[in-house]
């Protein structure tokens, strides 16, 4: 492969890409400095199968981000599935899709590519990624290659590759663990082996003793993946900052690992086993630190039933002393029946969309699901969620295949049910009824049921419920298509490679990327190429029996769930009977309707008294800062959260009262801002940070660390006291050519224009046009040659800067305003 550095292409195309090039751009907050890489010998390349705006919310890719980078030799960089449009780009240009969002380089400067596995059907994008990037798709090929990068996969679905297991594999390695310390050693083990001089297949076989890791050309072993209870409780705290705007300023806290129910469907819950609840002290200073670190005004719970955790009071409190928001997702409608105070504080946090897991649309189903919902607390939930006047209730549905006529009367009287409930509370909760297919994964009980009901009725099951929430005006939605249920099921348990192969053939007759969805030609295609390989659906769809289950290509890794308990619990389903209390996986953790949650110290008051003080003490805080070139072209809100960062880590006593990015002087064009140089930043904060800010100013010891902190962001000035509006100038360089006459006359304003010298004039306003207030003084200079049009202006309040450089200049598009340089300087 040729070593080639991508910046240059970067600088020159980045207005064309999508969202300006601000996913490729690199440079987040908590991002390694470019220096390092050739300060870190090994540099190692992690990769999302899909966008960098899908995954935005992902907190596991930014916290293996930051448990890299904490190795001192590591270099880490992060790679994500170009946009359609930009793949165009790339083509056209021949870049690689394997690019360091963060150095611009290729896969060939690195020695490891990771990639993130999150969803089963971005399996489709591997192999695009690979021949996209010179990367041959044959594991053989590559091992004999040492300038090619060893390709490893893992990610939240990384044990449901069946399909890439053979000789010939797409990558070299499957990692199916979770566990930092496994990680770390992971990365530890590969580093080391490149620095012995050892080859692939020697550094793959050491790699393949660390807990979770096999290699692809062999069935997995016995152990290769047996879950541990971490002996060090490792949290995020230092993560990548996201450029996305709806996840600017939000954090991400996982409560606990796994979860305590035991739902027959639920394959990340079977995984993750035992159950480990994580101590609210570890996690209300994670928390902490993890606000400092990233600048965050919210912080939002992650877990598959956040409020099962039992000091969940005491996590709900100590986060809402330290932020303005706290959210809560995910949850049990019969936890939440059984515990009615938890209402009470939800809703006093600010909490008013409920997302609740009904899963079978009868009781039968229920069962079948083990879906270990007690009628008595369901039935109190949901009065619970409707008394409280939630703004939104969206109940997650599966689709079985499974479905009887009983079964869809008993939902239909259901829904009337709940139609009553909420006419009695005088409820005006928008109800969504979300359904998604049931895909059988391996390692859960419903492994061995067979998929062949759901693959000829899955329409019809969907129009069904669709018809039911019509009857009752729900909004209902369905999460995944049959068709992309179908290409979902096939590869979590694929037989062998054969299904890597069709998958492959599928894709290049149609030209197929997975983004959103399978399109219409894509699954056609891939059964057509699954019939030629000698596979027909009725058997990969068909169920089986717990002996031919261990002749299944995954059945060799050991999840720390024994075989036959699954087989067991699933003929327990299948006859319509449920775990309950009694019967529990060993070292699970306990069902969740036998718990209760710690009492709240303090009670309801208490809290109520808090919130009430954080939401009324709030106070906003003027700034002084001076952004340099790396600020621009990001959103506002994200220089403003650069400066909150700042400030917290200067002063840590600082951390506990930020509450909320406000306002920057300048405005955006497509939700970035374009200007550098002087702002005047807003920032909300709890009263106790009034003795920093005192007679308006800092210390000029606290401005001198807080420019530590700000690094190349720009440069600290200290709090703006109190007084007349501070006035700016604005320097403007553009190589476009400068034409003010209709700006001008469109906004009633006279002017005389002077020459001074060569190519240099001078706009003189006439008449009354200064008391228009667009523009107060404004000086240009037009250098020969190509067109370069220097402006200075220093404009008025009713000055649209937008409006007024695009009205001024001949820009034909709005992806040419990158090329136009503002930078504005206190007067």
């Amino acid at each position: 492969m040729e070593e080639r550095d991508y910046s240059k292409w970067y600088a020159g195309v980045y207005p064309e890409l999508t969202g300006r090039g601000l996913w490729l751009r690199g440079g987040e907050i908590n991002t390694l400095p470019q220096e390092e890489s050739s300060r870190r010998p090994f540099r190692a390349l992690f990769c999302r199968l899909s966008t960098y705006a899908d995954t935005a919310a992902s907190f596991t890719h930014s916290f293996l981000y930051e448990i890299a980078a904490s190795i001192p030799e590591v270099f880490p960089d992060l790679a994500y599935l170009p946009p359609a449009q930009d793949a165009r780009i790339f083509f056209r240009d021949e870049v690689p899709w394997l690019i360091g969002t963060q150095t611009k380089y290729g896969p060939d400067k690195f020695q490891l590519i990771g990639f993130s596995n999150s969803i089963i059907q971005e399996l489709v994008n591997l192999p695009q990624f690979l021949r996209n990037s010179g990367i041959p798709l044959s594991r053989g090929e590559r091992l004999k290659k040492p300038e090619i990068p060893l390709i490893i996969l893992g990610g939240a679905s990384a044990a449901f590759t069946s399909a890439l297991l053979g000789q010939d594999s797409w990558v070299d390695g499957i990692f199916v663990g979770d566990n930092p310390q496994d990680v770390k050693a992971l990365l530890e083990c590969c580093r080391a082996g490149y620095a012995a001089g050892k080859n692939k297949p020697e550094i793959l076989r050491e790699m393949s003793l660390v807990n979770g890791f096999f290699l692809s050309d062999a069935l997995p072993s016995a152990g290769s993946a047996r879950p541990r209870v971490r002996e060090e409780v490792l949290l995020p705290e230092k993560g990548v900052v996201s450029y996305c705007e709806e996840e600017i300023g939000t954090g991400y806290l996982p409560l606990s690992r796994g979860c305590r129910s035991m739902c027959s469907f639920c394959a990340e819950s079977w995984l993750r086993k035992p159950f480990q609840q994580y101590p609210v002290s570890i996690l209300i200073r994670s928390a902490l630190r993890m606000k400092t670190e990233m600048g965050l005004e919210k912080i939002d719970l992650f877990g598959f039933n956040v409020s099962d955790h039992l000091g969940f009071y005491g996590i709900l409190s100590g986060l809402s002393e330290i932020f303005r928001s706290v959210s809560i997702k995910s949850q049990r409608f019969d936890v939440l029946g059984r515990e009615p105070l938890l209402i009470e504080y939800e809703s006093a946090a600010g909490k008013s969309v409920y997302s609740c897991g009904l899963e079978g649309i009868s009781s039968r189903l229920r069962h079948f699901l083990n879906k270990d919902l007690d009628e008595k607390h369901l039935r109190s939930g949901f009065e619970l969620i409707l008394g409280s006047k939630a703004r939104q209730l969206k109940i997650f549905l599966l689709a079985t295949g499974l479905e009887e006529e009983e079964d869809f009367k008993e939902f239909g009287i259901f829904l009337a049910g709940l139609k009553q409930q909420m006419k009695r509370f005088s409820s005006c909760t928008r109800v969504v009824l979300s359904l998604t297919p049931l895909v059988r994964f391996p390692w859960t009980p419903l492994e061995f049921d067979s998929a062949l009901g759901l693959h000829g009725n899955c329409r019809a099951i969907s129009a069904r419920i669709a018809e039911l929430a019509e009857e009752q005006h729900f909004e209902f939605r369905q999460s995944m298509s049959a068709q992309e249920w179908l290409l979902s099921q096939v590869l979590a348990r694929a037989p062998d490679a054969r299904v890597s192969v069709a998958l492959l053939t599928a894709a290049d007759n149609t030209g197929f990327v997975y983004h959103h969805g399978t399109g219409t030609e894509f699954i056609p295609a891939f059964i057509s190429a699954l019939r030629e390989s000698g596979l027909e659906e009725g058997v990969l769809l068909s169920g089986f029996d717990l002996e031919q289950s261990r002749l299944k290509s995954w059945a060799g890794l050991d999840t720390g769930v024994k075989r036959e308990l699954l087989w067991d619990i699933y003929r327990e389903c299948l006859r319509g009977g449920s775990l309950g209390a009694g019967k529990r996986v060993p070292r699970a953790g306990g069902c969740p309707g036998q718990l209760r949650l710690k009492p709240p110290e303090g009670g309801l008051d208490d809290y109520l008294d808090l919130i009430k003080e954080q939401r009324s003490a709030e106070k906003a805080v003027v700034f002084r800062v001076d952004f340099a070139e790396r600020a621009r072209g990001v959103p506002a809100h994200y220089r403003g959260l650069v400066l909150a960062r700042a400030l917290m880590k200067a002063e840590p006593r600082l951390a506990p009262y930020f509450r909320r990015y406000i306002s920057s002087l300048w405005p955006e064009s497509e939700g970035l801002c374009w200007v550098t140089g002087a702002d005047i930043v807003s920032l909300g904060w709890g009263k106790q940070a009034d003795q920093y800010w005192r007679e308006g100013k800092c210390s000029s010891d606290l401005i001198a660390r807080v420019n530590a902190e700000l690094g190349n962001w720009g440069v600290f000035r200290g709090v703006l006291p109190a007084g007349p509006e501070k006035e700016f100038s604005l320097s403007i360089e553009s190589p476009f050519e400068f034409q003010p006459l209709e700006y001008f006359k469109e906004h009633g304003v006279k002017y005389e224009m002077r020459k001074e010298a060569e190519g240099a004039y001078r706009i003189f306003l006439q008449g009354d046009s200064r008391k228009k207030d667009v523009v107060r003084e404004l000086f240009y200079k037009v250098t020969s040659g190509n067109v370069q049009t220097q402006l200075s202006l220093i404009p008025g309040k009713k000055l649209d800067l937008n409006e007024f450089l695009f009205a001024v200049f001949l820009i034909l598009d709005k992806k040419n305003l990158p090329f136009i340089h503002v930078k504005a300087e206190a007067v």
